[in-house]
């Protein structure tokens, strides 16, 4: 006959396998959705880069035109001012040196004008594509993130459910091997110390009765584990405080008979680290536990 510990053992390499395979499946078909998403939001990219270069040619082009006509207007003033100082006989006069010059400065002042145009609106471009970019980046990144977020939950799901499952397998099949003893009313299995759940199993149990089945459930088993000696004291305390569970309160526990009962599988010290965090708790106060010490032990 297995020992529950053996049977444990066994289905708890069961579960590793599983849980391995699963993790690394789920994650590459994360990987696989990330790299979808990647490549979607890569092409939206190089579209929008695609369309600014052919708006930047646009305004290039645009201004271009703007550039020549500031030539072609500086080439009709001074032809109409070399045609008036003709008509008026005036010839290399401070008049037409005057006249040149601010034809000169117009054009310069005109090209000054078009080139600030021409940069405003390269940067308005700039900035609308910098914020098309910005804007897609974040918004695969997001969708990256809910992708990996979306797979170690559901890892972490399938983990849990290999944990039940482990402990509740291994519980089952010592049950039916056929030794009616080790089995309570409520279904608990009860081997022998050497042959119980060890308290990883203790541990792991703990958590999904806890999850899945509530605080006074899992509160419950872990007395049930104390009391039938298969962890002792601090390993109690450290699983009740790590799960932050309530202890059942004086009206459905006789403590008394709860301490000693505890005392025929443990150590005086563990029995007394038991009412020392009784009455850290509050369920009992210094004369009760006065009391219960002393119903035990001869101090």
């Amino acid at each position: 006959m297995l020992s529950y510990k053996r049977l444990l053992e066994m289905e708890e390499e069961r579960a590793k396998r599983r849980i391995n395979d699963y993790t690394e499946q789920r994650k590459q078909r994360a990987e696989e959705e990330a790299a979808a998403i990647a490549s979607i939001y890569n092409a939206k990219q190089q579209a929008a880069y695609v369309d600014a270069e052919a708006q930047r040619e646009q305004v290039e082009e645009y201004y271009r035109e703007a550039y020549d006509s500031n030539v072609v207007e500086e080439l009709v003033q001074r032809r109409q001012a070399a045609e008036a100082i003709a008509n008026s006989n005036v010839q290399n006069s401070g008049l037409n040196n005057t006249q040149q010059t601010g034809i000169s400065l117009a054009r310069g002042l005109a090209d000054r004008t078009v080139t600030r145009k021409r940069e405003e609106a390269l940067q308005k471009l700039m900035r609308e594509l910098e914020s098309i970019d910005g804007d897609l980046a974040f918004e695969a990144d997001k969708k990256r993130l809910k992708v990996y977020a979306d797979a170690e939950e559901d890892i972490d799901i399938y983990t849990q459910g290999e944990q039940r499952r482990m402990v509740n397998y291994a519980e089952k099949r010592f049950k039916n091997q056929g030794d009616e003893e080790t089995e309570y009313k409520d279904g608990t299995v009860n081997a022998v110390v050497s042959d119980g759940p060890s308290l990883n199993a203790v541990d792991i149990a703990t958590q999904s009765y806890k999850r899945f089945r509530g605080d006074e459930y899992a509160s419950g088993y872990l007395d049930r584990m104390l009391l039938q000696g298969y962890i002792d004291t601090e390993a109690w305390i450290a699983l009740t405080e790590r799960y932050e569970l309530p202890l059942l309160g004086e009206g459905r526990h006789n403590y008394s008979a709860r301490v000693a009962r505890l005392a025929t599988n443990m150590e005086e010290k563990q029995v007394r680290l038991y009412i020392e965090y009784l009455q850290t708790r509050g369920l009992i106060d210094s004369k009760q536990s006065e009391e219960l010490r002393a119903q035990l032990y001869a101090r």
